[in-house]
């Protein structure tokens, strides 16, 4: 029988992008059938965090959301080369997340996700990036169960359609309201109702 989370990933494939996000996604289930949930938590956190690294790693336009910055290599040194490096970059998507949830005045240029609601965004992220963190150090006593893995993957079902460069469906959406907005288009009747 097929749980509740594998039953989204085959309907919206959310990892299609990542065979390595996918792969660390199948192996979290695999855990949590057999009753490893700490295992299962580790490598559905891991799925998760892959794939919102390949999402910035593969963006096609990611050159021109930074065209703003006065260095025309930042999106490649200061991005690409960075989520490129196995060693750090993970505490580098960290730090992406952390300035893409400052609000516009204070927002560094590494902040290329946007996201509707920073605060709630982050308090979530860093939420589970603790619970992650006590996981795999061993630092402090936590008790990873079923309730724990199957609350994380809601957080996904909830919140991964999110984390994408300026914003995905909402950027989109944007994008597609402007261009019905300043350029005519006989067969829209009601240009208003683009959304």
């Amino acid at each position: 029988m097929k749980l509740q989370i594998e039953k989204w990933v085959d309907e919206t494939k959310p990892f299609k992008e990542s065979d390595s996000a996918h792969d660390f996604f199948e192996e979290s289930v695999r855990c949590y059938k057999i009753g490893a949930y700490k295992s299962a938590f580790v490598m559905s956190y891991l799925a998760f965090k892959t794939i919102v690294r390949n999402r910035i790693l593969e963006c096609p336009y990611g050159k021109e959301a930074v065209s703003s910055n006065p260095n025309p290599l930042f999106w490649e040194n200061e991005l690409i080369k960075k989520l490129d490096n196995d060693d750090s970059w993970e505490s580098f998507l960290n730090n992406i997340v952390e300035a893409s949830c400052a609000d516009e005045k204070n927002r560094k240029p590494i902040g290329i996700l946007h996201f509707t609601n920073g605060e709630q965004t982050k308090s979530a992220y860093n939420y589970w990036r603790d619970i992650r963190n006590d996981c795999v150090h061993a630092k402090k006593q936590v008790t990873i169960d079923s309730s724990t893995v199957e609350s994380f993957w809601n957080y996904l079902i909830d919140n991964l359609n999110k984390f994408y460069v300026l914003g995905g469906e909402q950027y989109t959406l944007k994008e597609l309201e402007n261009i019905y907005k300043y350029y005519s288009y006989p067969d829209i009747v009601k240009p208003e109702r683009v959304t």
